[in-house]
């Protein structure tokens, strides 16, 4: 069988162009749509005055450099910080502000044939709940854009989100075996699980199309896809699409 060669249509830009620049920023995800991405995945946190925050971890050791939850900070307080990743990335982007989910609805508005994955992170739900979250969503979201499909980890939020108007939901996923019952559960369109979870060799198939992460090499981008991954997730975009 012949190898399928590596286009935008293939990979999900995870957390934007993360190798190079801050994750989840706006530096990230431009860069990665100059890439050539055609998908892209954020993720964000609630924090304590209910704004949407672009940020992966609860707490802002790794990114920020800060011994501090940032579930716990207001939006004002988080202007006293970057996002700078610093043991990975130094001084180089000392200065580069925490964002916003407003902060990118023009880039989501202006690249509508761009799809956005856009994941709410566990913490956040297990702290504020789930009521509270889409609340304060909805005050940010008063429209929903047609190309921002909502990512979950948490099976009751994923369908809820239905509900609230997204369009299209995906479910992050670790069982492997049950996944037709979860993203059935779920009502979810796709499903996200990490490659490592399924067994090798075996081929990647469901009810729902299949998007597995984290890939660093071409030859594991193209195995996976041979097997049925409808898309691959990477941090490293551009040297995926320039191999």
């Amino acid at each position: 069988m012949k190898s399928i060669k590596l286009s935008p249509e293939h990979l999900v830009a995870h957390r934007g162009h993360q190798k190079s620049f801050p994750e989840n920023g706006s530096l990230a995800i431009l860069d990665a749509i100059a890439s050539g991405a055609k998908k892209i995945e954020f993720d964000v946190q609630f924090t304590a005055d209910g704004a949407v925050a672009l940020y992966h971890d609860d707490n802002m050791q790794r990114i920020s450099g800060l011994e501090k939850n940032i579930t716990d900070l207001t939006r004002l307080e988080l202007g006293n910080y970057s996002a700078s990743e610093p043991e990975r990335l130094e001084t180089r982007f000392a200065n580069n502000p925490i964002e916003f989910l407003e902060d990118i609805l023009p880039i989501i508005s202006k690249h509508q044939h761009i799809v956005f994955f856009f994941e709410i992170k566990e913490e956040s739900l297990n702290i504020f709940g789930e009521d509270a979250c889409f609340t304060n969503l909805k005050k940010t979201l008063a429209l929903i854009p047609d190309n921002l499909i909502f990512v979950c980890f948490d099976m009751s939020a994923v369908k809820r989100a239905k509900q609230e108007g997204f369009k299209q939901t995906a479910l992050v996923f670790r069982d492997w075996v049950n996944r037709n019952s979860l993203l059935d559960d779920s009502n979810a369109d796709f499903g996200f699980i990490n490659y490592t979870r399924i067994p090798l060799n075996e081929m990647i198939k469901a009810e729902k199309p299949i998007l597995v992460y984290e890939v660093k090499h071409q030859l594991i981008a193209k195995q996976l896809l041979d097997r049925g991954a409808a898309a691959v997730e990477t941090f490293c975009i551009r040297s995926l699409l320039n191999n």
